[in-house]
């Protein structure tokens, strides 16, 4: 089986590639761990609304 040579432009695009993916995982992975704890987290507590606030 004879590979045929593959050019320097399209290894580098090819690398360039794979990294920005796996990089968008990366952001999407931290994204979503935000997400899944916000979940599971309690609301905070509600405060009555104050026409007037104190200063």
């Amino acid at each position: 089986m004879v590979e045929r040579p593959v050019s320097r432009r399209r290894r580098v695009a090819r690398t360039a590639i794979v990294a920005v993916a796996i990089f968008c995982l990366v952001v999407m992975a931290l994204g979503m761990g935000d997400v899944v704890r916000a979940a599971f987290e309690a609301p905070p507590p509600v405060k009555p609304y104050d026409p007037m606030p104190r200063w």
